[in-house]
């Protein structure tokens, strides 16, 4: 599916064709042509990162042996899209970069995409899984397109008239799509990975609406929920106050302080084994174990975990509510971890301390409730079912749990 980008002199990449568009005549006619193609590229340019606050500027549509069509969003009013929210929705594969990023956009402009989607990078996260490499659009292309894809435009101004160089570099954005689709399709039909893949584009517009619904928040409870943490970390740290440095470790100036910093694990390794706990490490797999034996060692480990939960979540959580929504609204990466599983970043919303008081400051808008629902064993039971294990399988079968 060549697009004509790559020039075989010298494997730069050439400027592709393009038509920009202004005005419904424009736009009515430009896009009549893409109806017939069997996939679409589709890129956004936008004025900023935040699909709550920010808006499209550009709307890029790649098809084979078509120009691309460069649309000037603002210039067209609401009223004269019919014709681009049918031809987002129609039966065409729509490829993107990323897809959850435009399909937000483009939702909240009205212009919601539907039908089939080929997100790139999910594709590259599917064939590099439990690699350390990078998914970026320009990565990708100098990986396997063995071009440098010049990026330097994205954080230019889109707000102001477009130039030249912009217009370049947004169709390019949107062309380069079309020599990676094939490429990527292949590998991944090769790898047997194809299926796998679909099933990941199918969810991007589900996590693509959970991150724009974001999760209702109560301030108030969570600041006497704070509260309440930090009394418990000073407590922890007064029973802390009884360890002192070791005369080895004294400082050139001891009659400032004797205490041990609890933040310091080689003064509280030294501290411990002074009054005569036989320890040579302050790990959590090593405190654990100790304890039950030590209330020392428990008062340690409350102090950590509380400092752990104040200064992650207790005091940084409340940063992220959208001052337009008031909701938190986190990121979700879907092939995010090594394992394959979800990640969840600005704030890590995954790594909520398992606490009811924490998890109730989570709410639903009224009229609505939160539902919790998990896959019972899902790992075990994947591995049964591609493995074949005659015991495995028999335990399922059998409604039992392997775990016991």
């Amino acid at each position: 599916m060549n697009t004509g980008l790559i020039n075989t002199d010298n494997t730069s990449i050439s400027t592709p064709n393009y038509t920009l568009v202004s005005n419904l005549s424009t736009l009515n006619s430009a896009l009549q042509g893409l109806f017939q193609a069997e996939v679409l590229a589709i890129d956004c340019e936008t004025t900023g990162l935040d699909p709550l606050t920010d808006s499209i500027r550009l709307i890029q549509i790649a098809a084979p042996n078509h120009p691309v069509v460069l649309i000037d969003l603002p210039a067209i009013p609401k009223s004269d899209r019919p014709l681009l929210k049918k031809l987002l929705c129609n039966s065409a594969v729509k490829i993107a970069h990323n897809a959850k990023f435009d399909w937000q956009f483009l939702t909240l402009a009205g212009l919601q995409p539907s039908g089939k989607f080929f997100d790139t990078q999910l594709a590259y996260k599917v064939l590099t899984a439990g690699l350390k490499t990078s998914s970026s659009l320009q990565n990708i292309v100098k990986k396997l397109l063995h071009l440098q894809l010049d990026k330097t435009q994205q954080i230019s101004d889109w707000c102001k008239p477009l130039t030249k160089v912009q217009l370049h570099y947004a169709a390019v954005d949107a062309a380069i799509l079309l020599d990676l689709y094939p490429i990527l399709l292949n590998k991944l039909k090769q790898a047997k990975l194809l299926k796998i893949a679909r099933l990941e584009f199918q969810c991007m517009p589900v996590v693509a609406q959970m991150e724009l619904n974001g999760m209702l928040f109560d301030l108030s409870r969570w600041q006497i929920l704070g509260a309440k943490l930090e009394a418990e970390k000073t407590d922890a740290l007064n029973q802390l106050k009884q360890l002192r440095i070791a005369s080895s470790q004294m400082s050139l100036l001891p009659e400032l302080t004797d205490a041990v910093n609890p933040n310091s694990p080689q003064q509280v390794l030294a501290a411990l084994q002074a009054i005569g706990i036989k320890i040579n490490s302050t790990n959590q797999s090593k405190l654990v174990s100790l304890a039950a034996q030590y209330p020392i060692i428990q008062a340690l480990l409350d102090y950590r975990r509380l400092s752990k939960i104040i200064g992650t979540f207790t005091e940084k959580l409340p940063q992220h509510i959208h001052p337009k929504t008031g909701r938190i609204h986190p990121n979700y990466y879907q092939l995010g971890a090594k394992s394959g599983r979800f990640s969840c970043r600005k704030p890590p919303l995954q790594n909520i301390p398992r606490d009811e008081a924490a998890r109730s400051c989570f709410i639903a808008a009224p009229g609505y409730k939160i539902i919790k629902a998990d896959y019972s064993q899902i790992e075990l039971r994947i591995m049964a079912r591609l493995s074949g294990d005659t015991k495995m399988c028999q335990v399922y079968r059998q409604g039992a749990d392997l775990h016991r």
